[in-house]
């Protein structure tokens, strides 16, 4: 009998990946175990995701012991992936804008927003790896939508849907255009 942990037999796990912050596995039921680097980061991390629990784009925290997470898997494609193979929609475009300002709001960012970002089927928005500081994330959306070759598009949509928030976004926005 292997080792379990949260009743789960470790050599039942599957390895999707490694980070900075640690290990990734999913399990037999189709959760995720996060096995971190140390537990005052697990602890750090459960704290974000159990404070914005309502969040529909955070994965929800099932357990957490020690260094070891069980949350929901997130799935879906990375968006810049997403958005060279599907293109930018108006309703992608409306997410990522609501996102960004949810995020604000929270004072919560996203460190590699290409990878850490997911698309959803329906186009919803759902993220892993969220921190909890000051920090404004538009201009890493920015980037990614330029990289992607969507920005002039994005900022067109911006400006009809929400233009209150085009000058907010202005300081962004001029550092990219002139990249």
């Amino acid at each position: 009998m292997g080792k379990k942990i949260f009743g789960i037999d470790i050599n039942d796990l599957i390895f999707l990946g490694k980070g900075v912050e640690g290990k990734v596995f999913l399990t037999p039921d189709g959760n995720v175990l996060k096995v971190f680097s140390s537990s005052n980061l697990c602890r750090y991390k459960y704290k974000i995701l159990k404070q914005m629990d309502e969040k529909i784009y955070l994965p929800k925290v099932l357990m957490c012991k020690g260094r070891f997470m069980l949350r929901e898997y997130v799935n879906g494609t990375p968006i810049k992936e997403y958005i060279q193979t599907n293109g930018l929609s108006r309703n992608l475009a409306l997410n990522l804008i609501d996102f960004v300002e949810d995020f604000e709001r929270s004072r919560l960012r996203v460190d590699g927003i290409s990878k850490h970002v997911f698309i959803q089927k329906d186009e919803s928005i759902k993220i892993v790896d969220p921190r909890k500081k000051k920090y404004y994330i538009h201009s890493s959306i920015l980037r990614t939508l330029k990289e992607a070759e969507v920005l002039e598009d994005f900022l067109k949509m911006l400006k009809a849907e929400r233009p209150d928030l085009e000058s907010q976004w202005s300081k962004a926005i001029s550092k990219l255009i002139k990249k």
